[in-house]
């Protein structure tokens, strides 16, 4: 009896565990931000995370093609970036639908869509 007991409370204890990291991973972005959206020749992406973290912040055609890897690393709590249309590839990004696209954390995505026009 108090074997298992003790099992109960082990797992009990994991599962609270597991609960606070998914919890924190997915309460790590406050706000997500695109202004001017739709845009034209350039944007700004503003984004506020409740705390620091590892991030990869990149750029997304409507079919998910990669198109502009904007940032990799550590942030703090705020981050505002510039997108210019200019893919890595060098050419300018054609009028369309586009996300931007923030991975946080190693296993978490948020997204935000935006237009391109003319």
């Amino acid at each position: 009896m108090k074997r298992a007991y003790i099992k109960i409370l082990a797992f009990g204890f994991i599962l609270l565990i597991c609960s606070a990291v998914y919890a924190q991973g997915t309460d790590m972005i406050r706000t997500l931000s695109i202004s001017p959206n739709p845009m034209e020749k350039y944007t700004e992406i503003c984004i506020d995370f409740n705390m620091p973290c590892d991030v990869t912040i990149y750029i997304e055609d409507g079919v998910g093609n990669v198109v502009r890897y904007l940032y990799d690393g550590v942030v703090g709590k705020e981050m505002v970036l510039n997108w210019n249309r200019i893919g890595d590839d060098g050419n300018y990004a054609p009028a369309g639908k586009y996300s931007v696209v923030v991975n946080y954390s190693s296993r978490y995505t948020s997204t935000k869509k935006t237009l391109i026009l003319k």
